[in-house]
């Protein structure tokens, strides 16, 4: 939510402003404290404890605008079969549950990321090989984080085509990820293929200006 703020969008969207946006624009954020307002009082409590609560579990499963499409990254494999179960219990249409060899909670650009594919009631596990999509890297600090001015800098930069290597290819990766699931009835490779384009072109800048406008 900082680094949104930074690149100028407004998070705090009311419900109804919300669906504007996503209809006009395709993406929008639904802050949680906006939809759920009762875990505000969650939230002192769980930085206070400093470690994963059952919050992190639940968030990603009571998205309030009820998609039956999604992306969930999770801390272990533990946590991946459990909350690809839940999903395909709740009636999901595709989604993925990721987690990556390197204990990233996303599609890593380094080394292999397992995948639990929930397809209605199915679960499938595979592996993801960046290498198989020529994007992987082995500079893994190139992802680390810093203050959200920095991080939107680093996120116009890589719109505008001159993002570091690294970063590029995990945002190439996890936006496939979610064309994937997104009922286009791509394959991975041609859901890269998208992601690049939409990169390449300037497409995916054009979303930031829209959005940051709305």
């Amino acid at each position: 939510a900082d680094v949104l703020e930074a690149l100028g969008v407004n998070i705090s969207l009311t419900p109804e402003r919300a669906a504007e946006v996503l209809r006009e624009v395709g993406l929008v954020f639904l802050f949680a404290p906006m939809y759920h307002p009762a875990m505000r009082h969650a939230g002192p409590v769980r930085k206070e404890l400093g470690a994963p609560t059952i919050m992190n579990l639940l968030g990603p499963l009571v998205n309030p605008a009820g998609v039956t499409r999604q992306v969930i990254g999770v801390s272990d494999e533990i946590r991946g079969r459990l909350i690809a179960h839940a999903l395909a219990r709740l009636g999901t249409t595709h989604s993925l549950v990721l987690h990556a060899a390197v204990g990233m909670d996303e599609i890593s650009p380094c080394g292999l990321t397992r995948v639990w594919e929930v397809r209605r009631e199915v679960v499938e596990e595979w592996e993801i090989d960046p290498a198989r999509h020529r994007l992987d890297s082995t500079d893994l600090l190139q992802l680390a984080g810093g203050e959200p001015a920095e991080n939107a800098a680093r996120i116009e930069r890589l719109l505008a085509g001159d993002g570091e290597p690294t970063v590029r290819c995990a945002v190439l990766l996890n936006a496939a990820a979610a064309l994937y699931v997104s009922g286009r009835g791509w394959t991975m490779e041609q859901a890269v293929a998208r992601a690049e384009e939409s990169l390449s072109s300037g497409g995916a800048g054009e979303v930031l200006r829209r959005i940051r406008e709305l």
